[in-house]
C-alpha cells in the first residue's frame, strides 16, 4: 500500500514537473524523453505522458478529448451498451441486444406449432424431431427426460423459447416437455 502511494506521489511530482518545461517551450518529442529518462517505474512514467499530452494539447482539445471519453457520441443505446458490458457471458448479453434491434426478435418469441412427419433416435438414445414445416429439432444430451414414442401414432407437438435460454418441445398427446435444438 505504502509503495503504491509513493508512485502516486512520484507521479504527481513529475507532472508537476512537467507543466512548467511544456510553458518554457518543450517540445513534444523532448517531453517525452523527460518522462523517460526521469520516472522510476511505468506508473509515473504514465502519468508523467499524460501530463505532457495536456499541456501541449490546446484546451479546447482536451475538453474534447474528456467529454468523448466520458460518454460516447452518437448516442446509440447497443454502443453505449457494449462498452459497459465485460465479464464472464459478456458476449451473449451482446448479442441478445444486437438481436432485440433487428426485426427478427418478434419471431423469436413466437410458439411454433407441428405436426411430428417423422421422427428417429440417435445411438444416444435422444430424439430427433422432423416437423411438417420443414424444421428439425433434436433432443439436447443434458435433457434427462425419457420418452416412448410409437411409430403408429401421429404426434403434434409445441417449440416455445425457454425462460432463460434454449428450446422447449412439448409433445402433447404424452404432455412431455424436452428440452431441443433445432438442427435444420
Amino acid at each position: 500500500m505504502v509503495s503504491i502511494g509513493k508512485n502516486i506521489l512520484t507521479g504527481v511530482v513529475i507532472a508537476l514537473a512537467a507543466a512548467p518545461a511544456a510553458a518554457e517551450g518543450l517540445q513534444g518529442a523532448e517531453l517525452i524523453s523527460n518522462c523517460r529518462d526521469n520516472a522510476p517505474d511505468k506508473d509515473a512514467r504514465i502519468a508523467c505522458l499524460e501530463a505532457a499530452i495536456t499541456s501541449l494539447a490546446a484546451p479546447a482539445d482536451v475538453a474534447a478529448l474528456t467529454a468523448s471519453s466520458a460518454a460516447p457520441q452518437g448516442g446509440d443505446e447497443s454502443e453505449l451498451a457494449q462498452n459497459e458490458v465485460s465479464g464472464l457471458g459478456a458476449e451473449q448479453v451482446i448479442a441478445r441486444m444486437a438481436v432485440k434491434n433487428d426485426d427478427v426478435a418478434s419471431d423469436i418469441n413466437e410458439k411454433v406449432n407441428a405436426a411430428v412427419a417423422e421422427f428417429a433416435r440417435t445411438p444416444s438414445g435422444a430424439y430427433v424431431f422432423f416437423l411438417d414445416n420443414g424444421q428439425v429439432w433434436r433432443q439436447k444430451s443434458a435433457d434427462s427426460n425419457r420418452i416412448q414414442l410409437s411409430a403408429k401414432r401421429q404426434y403434434t407437438v409445441s417449440v416455445s423459447p425457454g425462460a432463460i435460454s434454449g428450446y422447449r418441445l412439448r409433445v402433447n398427446e404424452l404432455r412431455r416437455t424436452l428440452l431441443v435444438e433445432r438442427v435444420k
